[in-house]
């Protein structure tokens, strides 16, 4: 009688179970297709993908070490996911990529073979400028080259030797697609003879890893067509003139350089990928004038070039700035501060509201009677106006004589930090309820990072609480390192959550996401 009694509950409980008993049928995720391609500087793996619920997809390296993670809830698209650091040749070897369900459990894994492609330098191709009788100079190499494997190939500079000079440059382009493509290195040898030069290139990744070498016979070969600056402007009672050469490959670079999201300006003036540029400007002004205010002549020149008030923020390098030949004081600022720190000046970016100009440390120098602004850690500035003419080391309008709002931001070697940051997502599992995000910090700058840490805060009410943090990371020159976090999803009411890149205890750039 006892069991007819549960049976009969069993049957009449069937109805009201059914809706529980579908979440525990298998998900299953079929891979269509995949092909292997560059992702913003990063080898990866594009998916095309059918599933039948919310799936979480993995990468991992040929150690079984994770690189990448997605959570995905489309049943249907394509995801990608990277296979390797930034800028970085992963090791050969068998690549992992697996997917799991919403509980964790794994519902597919398939490999990939990964082998390193061959690189070979093809031909040369210099820009050459004749700086007087008898003396040329090289301010741009472009490399022919051909990757014969299947999958992209990254580098990071090129060794050139030209007779017993010697120079490391960083590319302009850091990925070879398979097949022919070419390299391009902004650089300045200058007081060269007409004559046949040996040109040796050793082509190498972020970890000096040679990838490719040649050498070649050169010589003076100057195209008189080529795109040039040329400008005359007064200082004291003399006129000075200059005319330099804008080399095609660098202005592409920097025209096509998406703008960072970063207060600090000064990373247009210390790319290293510019420096032979400014190289050129700083010892072509400094061979014009032999008088002891360098500095006021290297800002007249800069003065002189025509202020154009521009809508909306966009930084220019120098050569952009000379190539359109027009700018904004922030424009005319980095063009001065850059030349200014080739020459040997400790200088800064000085930022207000709603403008900018160049800071100038002079030691012992008398500063009476010169406006100046200090930075944190004490040392003096002293003001220098770039966007009109006129003015001299130390003078400055009412306005900037004694602001109060104002960053100084150092021209100098030094990280620079940006993020590439995925959105937050968040999981609600049974009584599980968290937020898993994973961003890449990346190092434009010439100088290793090594006090980094995410810090996640939301917006409550107006104010921002810090509601995660990672732990602290080593971000070296050039490189990028992925960070995961993973938190329980805060008991407050918020609407926006905010990324931040915290460097030496102080934040240097964010990435906002709104929450409904």
């Amino acid at each position: 009688m006892r069991l007819s009694y549960f049976l009969l509950m069993f049957i009449l409980l069937i109805p009201a179970l059914s809706g529980c008993i579908i979440n525990f049928k298998k998900v299953h995720c079929d891979i269509i297709s995949y092909h292997i391609i560059d992702n913003n500087g990063r080898l990866g793996v594009k998916l095309y993908y059918n599933s039948t619920d919310n799936i979480t997809f993995k990468s991992m390296d040929a150690s079984g070490k994770e690189i990448d993670r997605l959570f995905v809830t489309r049943r249907l698209g394509e995801v990608i996911l990277n296979l390797s650091s930034y800028h970085t040749n992963p090791p050969d070897g068998i690549y992992k990529i697996l997917a799991y369900d919403v509980f964790g459990n794994k519902i597919e894994e398939f490999g990939i073979n990964i082998e390193r492609p061959s690189l070979s330098i093809e031909n040369v191709n210099l820009t050459w400028w004749k700086e007087g009788k008898d003396s040329y100079s090289i301010v741009e190499i472009r490399v022919y080259v051909k990757n014969s494997g299947d999958i992209p190939i990254y580098i990071d500079k090129v060794y050139v030797k030209i007779e017993n000079i010697s120079l490391d440059i960083k590319t302009l382009e850091n990925v070879v697609q398979p097949g022919y493509g070419n390299v391009t290195l902004s650089l300045y040898v200058n007081s060269l003879k007409v004559k046949e030069y040996n040109l040796s290139l050793t082509m190498v990744d972020l970890d000096n890893n040679p990838l490719a070498q040649g050498t070649f016979l050169i010589s003076p070969n100057v195209d008189l067509k080529q795109d040039r600056f040329s400008k005359s402007w007064r200082f004291g009672k003399k006129t000075y003139s200059l005319t330099v050469p804008l080399p095609e490959g660098l202005y592409n670079y920097c025209s096509s350089f998406p703008r960072l999201n970063l207060e600090d300006y000064s990373f247009y003036a210390i790319d290293p990928k510019v420096q032979g540029f400014v190289d050129m400007l700083a010892r072509k002004l400094k061979s014009m004038y032999r008088g002891n205010d360098i500095i006021d002549f290297v800002a007249s020149f800069a003065q002189s070039i025509e202020y154009r008030n521009e809508s909306g923020e966009y930084p220019k390098y120098p050569i952009e700035l000379l190539h359109d030949r027009y700018g904004d004081c922030e424009d005319k600022a980095i063009l001065t501060s850059s030349i200014l720190y080739k020459l040997g000046y400790d200088v800064c970016l000085i930022r207000f509201e709603d403008h900018m100009a160049v800071g100038v440390y002079l030691g012992g120098d008398s500063y009476q009677g010169k406006v100046y602004y200090t930075d944190d850690q004490g040392k003096q500035y002293i003001y220098l106006e770039t966007s009109s003419k006129g003015w001299k080391l130390g003078e400055a309008d009412k306005e900037y004589s004694h602001a109060m709002n104002y960053t100084i931001h150092h021209v100098t070697d030094k990280p620079i930090l940006i993020q590439m940051c995925k959105p937050p997502v968040r999981h609600q599992i049974g009584n599980k309820d968290y937020i898993d995000l994973s961003s890449t910090v990346i190092n434009m700058g010439n100088k290793d990072a090594d006090n980094v840490k995410l810090r996640i805060k939301v917006e409550v009410y107006g104010s921002e609480i810090t509601v995660a943090e990672s732990d602290t990371i080593y971000i070296g020159e050039g490189r990028g390192e992925d960070v995961y976090i993973k938190f329980n999803t805060p008991n407050l009411e918020f609407s926006k959550m905010f990324v931040v890149v915290i460097s030496n205890g102080r934040e240097v750039t964010r990435s906002s996401f709104v929450f409904l």
